[in-house]
């Protein structure tokens, strides 16, 4: 990767997608096309907001979610 992981995040539906990058991963309910009504990343608006101003994005992610990577 060409950016340093304390600067990006990885939103998916499937934990697979980030799991060599787990303390950058953010999980959401996936999207029903049938639905037509997604607002999951609407929900996340304000947490994006917060992680502008971090300085380390795995941090704010670890402490969020409540999660501890060894």
């Amino acid at each position: 990767m060409d950016r340093e992981q304390k600067d990006f995040v990885l939103v998916d539906t499937s934990i697979l997608s980030f799991a060599f990058h787990l303390d950058s991963g953010l999980p959401i309910l996936p999207y029903k096309v049938e639905d037509g009504d997604d607002e999951e990343l609407l929900y996340l608006l304000a947490f994006f907001e917060q992680l502008y101003f971090t300085t380390d994005i795995r941090k704010q992610l670890s402490e969020s979610l409540k999660l501890l990577f060894l």
